[in-house]
């Protein structure tokens, strides 16, 4: 199998540590932050954690605590995902001092925009695409030719069609075409869904984890813009 895009992508996303990263002490009691909603809640006096600036607290994967794959396990994502909105939902600190509404509007905002990423496959290409540096690359050659050709195909059907004095005829030609753009589109989807299950066998690595990677050049980016577009 030819090095791919989700090559690329699992040697340019997230930065590779040696070991678990330890979380800062809760600013407000001092206590570690720790237990079953960290890094969202301080286990000891139980009030949302300042969010932070860095791009890694703002990770979708960070936060929920899950392996960095295409298919998550859903049942389990929404259980964490109820089991944080209850300890963060600005009603239980709704008396609370301001910066303590402050963090769980903000915590309860990233969660929710993470939930949704995280069950969607094609958003979690979009945020591993940018994360690697690769959101908007230019297709290789071969597929602008692709796109062109089946623009190119697409107009001499429109003129077939103008011209026909058979209304058969162009629906014909209009089935032809149809069922080669679906074939394409298809040919595309199953390498897509192809390259999330090699990524995903090849271990997404569990956060706060180190992993080793093996570079690779990207050829697979065609079948992303051909679904996506760019």
């Amino acid at each position: 199998m030819e090095p791919d895009l989700f090559s690329k992508i699992r040697t340019l996303s997230a930065p590779v540590v040696a070991a678990p990263v330890s979380l800062p002490d809760c600013p407000r009691c001092q206590a570690p932050v720790k237990g079953a909603l960290a890094p969202h809640l301080c286990q000891g006096c139980g009030l949302p954690q300042p969010l932070g600036k860095s791009p890694r607290d703002r990770d979708p994967f960070v936060v929920f605590q899950v392996p960095r794959r295409f298919h998550q396990d859903l049942p389990q994502l929404q259980r964490r995902f109820f089991e944080l909105s209850r300890g963060l939902h600005p009603d239980r600190f709704a008396s609370a001092a301001d910066d303590v509404r402050q963090a769980s509007l903000e915590r309860m905002s990233l969660l929710n925009e993470a939930f949704q990423l995280l069950r969607s496959r094609p958003q979690i290409l979009e945020f591993l695409l940018a994360e690697s540096g690769l959101a908007g690359a230019g297709a290789p050659p071969r597929a602008q030719c692709s796109d062109l050709e089946l623009a190119e195909e697409w107009f001499e059907v429109q003129e077939q069609v103008l011209d026909s004095d058979e209304s058969q005829a162009a629906v014909s030609v209009l089935v032809a075409f149809s069922s080669k753009l679906t074939e394409a589109i298809q040919a595309a989807t199953e390498a897509l869904a192809s390259g999330q299950d090699s990524f995903d066998r090849a271990g997404g690595d569990l956060v706060g984890e180190g992993r080793s990677r093996a570079a690779g050049p990207s050829n697979l980016a065609s079948h992303h813009l051909e679904i996506h577009g760019p």
